[in-house]
């Protein structure tokens, strides 16, 4: 994304979701690809405090270390953290 999400218009947001919706849930995100996309699902959430999350909680995304303990997030389980309906 070129624009924090925070200064996008309505419009923008909206056609974001709607790309964003016809994506598979197998789909992985990297941390701060994580971060966006819950943002333009509606959860206000940084990649930093995704880390902090996955270092002293069990409350947030469910994620998975693969290579080297490159940590991702499937897009499901980011759909189902932030409440919305996935395909």
């Amino acid at each position: 994304m070129s624009k924090k999400t925070s200064q996008l218009s309505l419009i923008e947001i909206g056609r974001l979701h709607a790309e964003l919706a016809t994506l598979p849930d197998d789909i992985q995100l990297d941390p701060s690809k994580a971060a966006e996309a819950l943002q333009v699902m509606g959860v206000r959430i940084a990649r930093q405090t995704l880390a902090k999350i996955r270092c002293v909680s069990s409350n947030g995304p469910t994620f998975q270390k693969v290579g080297n303990g490159r940590v991702v997030y499937r897009l499901g389980d980011l759909r189902r953290f932030a409440g919305v309906d996935g395909q």
